[in-house]
């Protein structure tokens, strides 16, 4: 999906809030002692999103993203 220039905002100071909550997450998934941990801690992050997505392994898969739905801007 090609966001157009309409969809982005400058950003104000309650973004770095956000931006450092983001970045603090994506450091506990790639410093994570071991990938169940790691996975535990990026469906948490997607439980935030709009989008219905988690990362599963079943039915013989390999580890993969499961996402349902769609995004609402």
């Amino acid at each position: 999906m090609r966001l157009g220039h309409d969809m982005v905002h400058a950003l104000v100071p309650r973004d770095l809030g956000q931006i450092r909550r983001v970045h603090d997450a994506f450091h506990r998934v790639f410093t994570a002692p071991d990938q169940a941990t790691a996975v535990r801690t990026v469906n948490a992050m997607l439980s935030q999103t709009r989008v219905t997505a988690r990362l599963t392994e079943h039915d013989g898969h390999p580890l993969h993203l499961l996402a349902q739905g769609r995004r609402n801007a």
